[in-house]
């Protein structure tokens, strides 16, 4: 048997776990060693039987069965044999909510026992039910009804009841959840299930019980995760900080086979199994390091700190202070609304491949900046020929004086601006790059803030905190690189 690498259970009277197991087992399932303790775990009861924690969670790969094999049982259990009343599956797409309500109409189907409860199913689109009969000896007991949900389309909007269950938790709303969470603990024995993957960057109020869960100690939270050893801060591979983590580095902690049943303990059985090693060893030559990291080996992304674009913790591992770039460099220029600072950022790549990020010059005023460009093409050789600005800012009046010295501008605004911000920060996500520490902008990404436009962000001079020059300059210059001739024969730049 695999052990969780994290388990907490507060103090408790017992589980109601074995009548959860017989009860999956009553509709076909068949639930591992790992899963049955997990079980009995989520199904732990204090005095006078109510749950014994007001959430519970398990966060584990993919394709290991938490959703049908646990928290469907649990829930089950709960609908059918607990005190009746309203609860509420929901899932980030309606697609997934709708796999777990066609789920349970097969349960029902299979088993008489739960068939002759059953007062209605409705399966309209969006509106997907199943409602009880009282049972027999309280003919005015509450209705046992149990609604499916997608938080996409719902916001979480009309959630409520004795059970709220939160499949795909890493796709949660901290602000919703803020909300929800005081109503529910205003009524009796109200429970949150949370079952996720490992938390993406973006995963705020996953993380959040991550933190909770691993510290150990909460008497309102059950907590059982899997995860293989390591972390993106301290991966543990032998190359260390200069592993790149692609399929064949020799001593990447992501081949290491033995690890992967840590994380995927599906692997260990053969019956209705749905992830093996040879899944996995193909997964490993297709996802991405940190796609792969994330969903076979349980390692959760660095977050995105809210007091800026990048969480200084992730920025902070992206550090080299001896990063070199060879090669052509890309170069961006921004000025500030105020017309009272300017900023030219520069991007290249290193030897290992990775990016070179550096602040070339943040001053006063705007008159520098071109004569600069020139000093760092004729005097400084570095070798770069496109310069990328945003014409709809103050930047856009220097487009005209840049061209007449010989460089190509690359102007960007709008949809292009926000896709160049969303390639670096990608890269940075990705490990595909390095800065040398460099105040500056350090600074302007603590600073800045950035605004909703359609479906993505975009950078809102508006809300950031002060002078962001130097970040979005940074930016324009990754975009820039990506896209001019790089030649044959790279040379030494700036470090």
């Amino acid at each position: 048997m695999i052990e969780p690498a994290y388990l907490w259970v507060p103090p408790r009277v017992g589980s109601y776990g074995d009548e959860v197991i017989d009860l999956a087992r009553l509709v076909g399932l068949d639930p591992d060693e790992e899963q049955q303790q997990a079980i009995d775990a989520m199904s732990s009861y204090g005095p006078g039987g109510s749950w014994a924690a007001m959430e519970s969670a398990i966060v584990e790969a993919r394709q290991n069965g938490k959703t049908t094999n646990v928290m469907e049982p649990i829930t089950m259990f709960d609908l059918w044999l607990m005190e009746p009343d309203r609860i509420v599956w929901t899932a980030h797409r309606f697609k997934t909510a709708r796999q777990s309500f066609e789920n349970f109409c097969v349960y029902i189907d299979t088993a008489p026992e739960l068939s002759r409860r059953v007062k209605k199913i409705n399966h309209s689109h969006g509106y997907e039910f199943i409602e009880l009969h009282p049972r027999k000896d309280k003919p005015g007991e509450p209705r046992a009804l149990l609604e499916f949900l997608a938080r996409e389309s719902s916001g979480g909007r009309g959630l409520g009841g004795k059970r709220v269950v939160f499949d795909e938790a890493l796709i949660l709303g901290a602000e919703g959840m803020d909300a929800l969470v005081p109503i529910l603990s205003a009524r009796h024995n109200a429970h949150l299930m949370y079952g996720s993957s490992a938390a993406k960057a973006t995963s705020t109020y996953l993380h959040r019980l991550v933190s909770r869960g691993r510290k150990g100690g909460d008497p309102e939270l059950v907590w059982v995760e899997y995860c293989a050893p390591g972390s993106w801060q301290k991966p543990g591979c032998r190359l260390g900080d200069r592993c790149m983590h692609t399929v064949g580095t020799d001593g990447c902690i992501l081949d290491d086979e033995t690890l992967w049943p840590l994380a995927n303990h599906a692997v260990r059985h053969t019956k209705g199994l749905r992830v093996s090693i040879a899944s996995i060893r193909k997964e490993r030559g297709v996802l991405s390091p940190v796609g792969f990291g994330r969903e076979r080996f349980g390692w959760h992304e660095i977050p995105i700190n809210i007091e800026g674009v990048i969480g200084e913790a992730l920025w902070s591992t992206r550090l080299d202070q001896t990063s070199v770039a060879i090669g052509r460099a890309g170069v961006g220029v921004d000025v500030s609304p105020d017309l009272r600072s300017a900023a030219v950022g520069m991007t290249g790549t290193r030897v290992d491949g990775r990016k070179h990020w550096q602040v070339l010059r943040h001053d006063a005023g705007t008159g520098w900046t071109i004569s600069h460009l020139v000093h760092l093409r004729d005097v400084d050789k570095l070798q770069f020929s496109h310069v990328a600005l945003d014409p709809s800012s103050p930047a856009g009046a220097l487009a005209e004086g840049i061209r007449a010295e010989g460089f190509e501008v690359i102007e960007l605004a709008g949809r292009p601006m926000v896709q160049a911000w969303g390639s670096f920060y990608a890269d940075v996500l990705e490990d595909r790059g390095r800065h040398v520490g460099q105040h500056t902008l350090d600074q302007a990404i603590r600073d800045t803030a950035t605004t909703p436009s359609g479906d993505v962000d975009k950078f809102s001079r508006r809300k950031s905190t002060g002078d962001i020059c130097p970040f979005v300059a940074v930016v324009l210059s990754a975009h820039a690189e990506r896209v001019q001739e790089v030649p044959s024969e790279p040379f030494a730049i700036l470090g």
